[in-house]
């Protein structure tokens, strides 16, 4: 990496800094605790399984994906976030994104994670790996509960786009000096308009869109 000035770098969390998808974790364990009742964790894997069958539009399965979160405490829920990170989800981070971590820091870059995930998972994420900010999936709150709806659209494909676009507005950073690093298809938008795009372990379609872009590409086996 050459010296430039200030610049931004976004990273995707899920098969990008490590190799589990949190969204999945964090169902599974909310279930086990007694926050999601099995008829909507059956629900939830059901359109899963419609939207890998390409039935289901992915914004719409996300926008859904969280009405279990009527009525629970944000403070009751942040907490549970912050145990699946500091738990599991810290230790699963790749060694090497560490080192770019580490990297980016050294050259005083702007490091922003860019994910569909929800903040109680990045949030802390972020805060553990001393990254700067974080733009990602919200949802509504009132009066320190959840009300079960999405704040915003889901931060996935063309949004993803939109937000950094924005964030780099406010902050004063071009899209040409930015870095991206991620691994799914649905990227592709926000990876076209940076200056640098670097796929992590990407999915067939990406790797694919990658070689002939003759964009960075790193397998890593997660171990």
């Amino acid at each position: 990496m050459k010296e430039q000035s200030r610049y931004i770098a976004l990273f995707d969390l899920d098969h990008t800094m490590f190799d589990t998808n949190s969204s999945h974790l964090l169902v599974t364990r909310a279930h086990k605790i007694g926050f999601l009742t099995t008829r909507d964790l059956i629900k939830g894997i059901w359109m899963v399984l419609r939207h890998k069958m390409g039935l289901g539009d992915t914004k719409g399965i996300i926008e859904q994906a969280y009405r279990w979160l009527e009525g629970v405490s944000e403070e009751e829920f942040r907490r549970f976030g912050n145990k699946i990170v500091e738990d599991t989800l810290i230790g699963f981070v790749h060694p090497e994104i560490r080192e770019i971590l580490k990297q980016h820091k050294e050259r005083g870059a702007d490091i922003v994670i860019l994910s569909a995930a929800l903040e109680v998972i990045c949030e802390p994420i972020a805060r553990h790996l001393g990254m700067d900010h974080v733009i990602c999936s919200r949802l509504e709150i009132i009066d320190g509960t959840y009300t079960g709806q999405a704040l915003g659209p889901p931060c996935i494909g063309e949004e993803k786009l939109n937000r950094v676009q924005e964030y780099c507005r406010e902050h004063g950073y071009t899209l040409k000096d930015a870095y991206y690093y991620a691994d799914s298809i649905l990227d592709l938008p926000a990876l076209e308009a940076v200056g640098h795009p670097i796929c992590i372990n990407p999915d067939k379609k990406l790797a694919a869109e990658a070689k002939q872009r003759n964009w960075t590409i790193h397998s890593w086996d997660g171990s």
